[in-house]
């Protein structure tokens, strides 16, 4: 036992990337690429993106006043079964609505840091942190949802077109706040 322990620990010191599956963080110079997408293929559409707002934080108490800061990430993850792709680099156009969906994970990922920096958190904060999540998540997912809809998948090029402009001027509203 100790020397599965033990291996664990070296593992953890030596190689930590083993121990955390690849991680893709948002970011406007490095937008995805097709190579990005590892997933089993799927089916239905041509191509998938798995993106999660992750968070974690710290609570210090204060004679019962909260300070609480966070860390909170826009992430993509090119190994997860849910995103792949049947295309190897020929389809810049779906490549851009696919980068879409991460973009708007991104703009969620600050409504979220910028509505829990404005929250003056009770004895109550982990429900109120859940709360605030679980709202912006569900605005995520609609948006998510219309934005397919309303571009028919990237096939509607003008609506495909409208959706780009408006995260774009989105996210430029709503500067990086985490």
């Amino acid at each position: 036992m100790r020397f599965i322990t033990f291996i664990a620990f070296l593992i953890s010191v030596c190689c930590p990337k083993l121990l955390k599956a690849q991680v893709i963080k948002w970011d406007e110079n490095r937008p995805l690429k097709w190579s990005d997408f590892k997933g089993r293929l799927g089916f239905g559409w041509s191509a998938s993106t798995y993106t999660q707002i992750n968070y974690t934080y710290k609570v210090l108490n204060l004679d019962c006043n909260y300070l609480i800061t966070f860390d909170i990430e826009s992430d993509f993850y090119p190994e997860n079964s849910m995103s792949w792709s049947h295309y190897n680099g020929d389809d810049a156009y779906l490549l851009k609505h696919e980068q879409l969906h991460f973009d708007i994970n991104e703009l969620f990922t600050r409504k979220f840091a910028a509505a829990v920096n404005a929250t003056v958190f009770t004895d109550n904060f982990r429900s109120e942190i859940q709360e605030i999540f679980n709202k912006n998540w569900a605005e995520r997912c609609a948006m998510e949802s219309r934005y397919d809809a309303e571009s028919e998948h990237s096939r509607n090029s003008k609506m495909q077109y409208r959706w780009q402009l408006f995260v774009y001027l989105q996210l430029l509203h709503l500067p990086r706040n985490y």
